[in-house]
């Protein structure tokens, strides 16, 4: 009871700690001077959402501190922040015109360029839980490794995806000839989407009365989980940058 405890305990501050996080860099963006590091309504917006991750995840803890649910949850609001925060103090001195940038601040800049994809993943492994963290499904199990296996490819290719950082930040530290989030990385993330909805489907039908009726609002939500995803990746990944792009992303992103 003690470990449990302190892991409940640990949580609910990791939790609180990932929303101080989101809530840092958005000040942070709003002191930014120049116009392209400060945050728009959409980024406040898309700020305001993830911040529901962690929110949510203290919740689940506190009452179901077994249920991966969760942690998965706070994983997902902990990868957010930090990937935020990162972002902002990685790309504002350059974007300020302060000349080459510390290390530090590029490496910072380079985790921020792709958390906001492996924090959706972590999302998606976790719904394969969802809702009383049943891990006895064989197809479930291989449904999960599925996506931790092939968003694992997502997140690389992101990762080492030559070019500016974000589009707009200094030139990836890693960047790898051929990688990025092409057409097969943009394949591989609406088979893994498609797959979770389809793994919750099959759940819904092989559930009880109390267990169709959580699954049901989750389905609610997966229906636009496609439409949300899809098409925020597909903005993200089109032209130049523009306002109107990055608006449109992030509202995508969070739907």
């Amino acid at each position: 009871m003690k470990v449990q405890r302190l892991a409940v305990r640990s949580g609910i501050a990791i939790a609180a700690a990932s929303v101080i996080a989101i809530a840092a860099a958005v000040v942070l963006g709003l002191r930014s001077t120049p116009r392209p590091a400060a945050p728009s309504a959409s980024d406040v917006f898309f700020a305001t959402a993830i911040a529901c991750y962690p929110v949510a995840a203290a919740l689940v803890i506190a009452r179901r501190p077994r249920n991966p649910v969760g942690w998965y949850l706070l994983l997902t609001g902990t990868i957010y922040g930090l990937g935020i925060l990162a972002w902002q103090v990685g790309i504002s001195g350059y974007l300020a015109g302060a000349g080459r940038e510390p290390v530090f601040k590029v490496w910072l800049a380079w985790f921020g360029s792709w958390a906001t994809t492996a924090a959706p993943l972590a999302l998606l492994i976790g719904l394969l839980y969802f809702p009383d963290g049943d891990t006895a499904s064989g197809r479930l199990r291989w449904a999960r490794l599925a996506v931790l296996l092939l968003g694992s490819v997502v997140i690389v290719a992101r990762a080492l995806r030559p070019g500016p950082l974000g589009g707009v930040g200094p030139p990836n530290p890693v960047a790898l000839s051929g990688a990025g989030t092409g057409p097969a990385s943009f394949a591989i993330l609406v088979a893994l989407v498609l797959l979770v909805i389809i793994s919750l489907a099959a759940r819904y039908r092989g559930a009880g009365p109390r267990g169709r009726q959580q699954l049901k609002w989750l389905m609610v939500g997966a229906g636009v989980l496609p439409l949300g995803i899809v098409a925020g990746t597909a903005l993200y990944s089109g032209a130049a940058p523009g306002p109107a792009r990055d608006a449109a992303s992030r509202v995508c992103s969070v739907l």
